[in-house]
């Protein structure tokens, strides 16, 4: 892969993440959670962090 397309290929790989999580998720793990975030974001950065393979 090229240096030009990586930008386009992670944009990508988070929108399509986004759009498959937001449908098939819950936004939050428990109705008590502090619901600081949704689980769409969280599940986006962890697949980003993946494709990378970058360490957790």
């Amino acid at each position: 892969m090229s240096k030009t397309n990586q930008p386009y290929v992670l944009s990508e790989v988070a929108l399509l993440s986004m759009r498959l999580s937001t449908n098939f998720m819950q936004p939050y793990s428990h109705s008590q959670c502090p619901q600081k975030s949704t689980q769409s974001p969280l599940l986006t950065i962890l697949i980003l962090k993946a494709y990378l393979k970058m360490p957790q």
